[in-house]
């Protein structure tokens, strides 16, 4: 995939799984809390867009389940939001 994605899996696989699929994704979010502008803000959500589609598109086409996904949004100010971008994207996906 990249250098910014790894995967985490059992240490010596018992079984032969092929190419397998993932059953959980984690994604973290870009903080975006620092910044005042809005479209710099719009960036970095898009960036993480970006991201996530590069891990959806690697994802095998033979899979018979839709994994599930967890994203990390990191805040200081309080509660966070995903940016709406990215949850159309993930709603679209999903679907």
């Amino acid at each position: 995939m990249s250098d910014k994605v790894f995967q985490i899996g059992p240490p010596a696989p018992t079984v032969d799984a092929g190419d397998g699929a993932p059953g959980l994704i984690i994604f973290e979010c870009t903080p975006f809390e620092d910044l005042d502008d809005e479209l710099e803000k719009k960036y970095r959500i898009l960036d993480d867009c970006a991201r996530l589609r590069e891990i959806l598109l690697a994802l095998p086409e033979g899979r018979h389940f839709l994994p599930s996904l967890l994203l990390i949004l990191w805040s200081e100010r309080g509660p966070s939001i995903v940016g709406p971008d990215l949850q159309d994207m993930v709603g679209t996906w999903s679907s």
